[in-house]
């Protein structure tokens, strides 16, 4: 049994019982039309977008070398320097007010020798050479050897009754003894000092004095003056060693020791060392200056700018280690203070 379709199964129109193909499209009875082929569109390259040509542009040709040019010197300015012309005009002015002034001054002289021998001729002028004079100072301008100023006040020690002082501690003594004045230690390291007894401010002392005991053998102590006395701890003191004829100038200065002297023991070629030799001590204290005389020869001169406006004067004596017994025994005589005029 024919099982052919009755339509067309590519344009779906009706067919003819028996037909084997379509009287509308042609197309085979029982078998649709294939349909086409599909193509795929192949994809597009991408688009490429050439440069623009740009102009080519040469390089620069190379400089040409220059070779440098060779140094020549500023030419020189000619004509001559206004400068040295007026040096040379005024150096010849000069020469000319020189040659004029030589002349001037020889006729000057002339007339004026001319005139001094008209008047010579009629007045006589005595003619006298001055000599020089030459003034030595006097030796007690530079330490007087004569109170002036102030009464001075001088004891020989004949009479007990001047008012110096006479004590004993047990360490110490000091006192009247035969025609002098005395001051005994016994302790060793001990300083014992007397004042005069006076009632104005003296600067200038003068004693002779002499140690008992023999300084050539040991040295027990020493002796001295005191100047710009203001309390027990404020004074300055020329201190003599005349066992090894030395002497030491210092200071207490509120209780502290200030030495003054450079070395501190100056050597004092005039010291007589033996014992029982008398030497004659002169202590000025003027103003910032302190002057030690010793048997009238000038021993030492200390400057110290620090020193007060008055003080007294006064004496004194120490002894080192290995005092004897009976003690360091000084004998002080002929002694004399005032305030010499400055």
């Amino acid at each position: 049994m024919d099982q052919s379709p009755s339509t067309c199964q590519n344009c779906g129109a009706r067919l003819a019982p028996g037909s084997k193909f379509c009287e509308q499209c042609g197309a085979p009875a029982g078998q649709p039309t294939p349909p086409p082929p599909q193509y795929s569109t192949p994809a597009q390259p991408p688009s490429y977008q050439a440069p623009s040509p740009q102009p080519v542009i040469p390089p620069s040709p190379p400089q040409a070398y220059v070779p440098p040019q060779p140094y020549s010197p500023p030419p020189r300015r000619s004509g001559v320097n206004t400068c040295l012309i007026i040096a040379l005009v005024l150096l010849f002015l000069c020469l000319c007010l020189a040659v004029l002034g030589f002349i001037l001054f020889r006729v000057a002289g002339s007339v004026i020798e001319e005139k001094f021998n008209e008047i010579s001729q009629t007045i006589e002028v005595p003619f006298v050479t001055a000599q020089p004079t030459i003034e030595l100072p006097d030796p007690s301008d530079v330490f007087p050897q004569q109170p002036s100023g102030t009464e001075p006040f001088f004891d020989d020690f004949t009479d007990t009754s001047t008012g110096w002082e006479v004590g004993d501690d047990g360490s110490a003594s000091w006192g009247y003894e035969n025609n002098a004045y005395f001051i005994t230690i016994e302790e060793a390291q001990s300083l014992y000092w007397v004042l005069p007894p006076i009632d104005f401010a003296a600067n200038h002392v003068e004693f002779d004095v002499y140690a008992a005991e023999d300084y050539t053998a040991n040295t027990f102590g020493s002796y001295g003056a005191i100047c710009y006395y203001v309390d027990s701890n404020n004074f300055h003191f020329v201190e003599v060693d005349a066992s090894t004829q030395a002497v030491y100038v210092g200071k207490y200065e509120n209780g502290d020791l200030v030495t003054l002297s450079s070395p501190e023991w100056i050597t004092a070629s005039n010291l007589k060392p033996g014992s029982g030799d008398l030497n004659h001590i002169q202590v000025s204290c003027l103003g910032e200056a302190i002057t030690l005389y010793i048997n009238d020869q000038l021993e030492v001169e200390i400057i110290d700018e620090a020193v007060p406006l008055e003080g007294t004067v006064g004496i004194f004596a120490a002894t080192y280690d290995g005092v004897p017994a009976g003690g360091f025994k000084v004998f002080f005589d002929n002694f004399s203070a005032w305030s010499p005029q400055q």
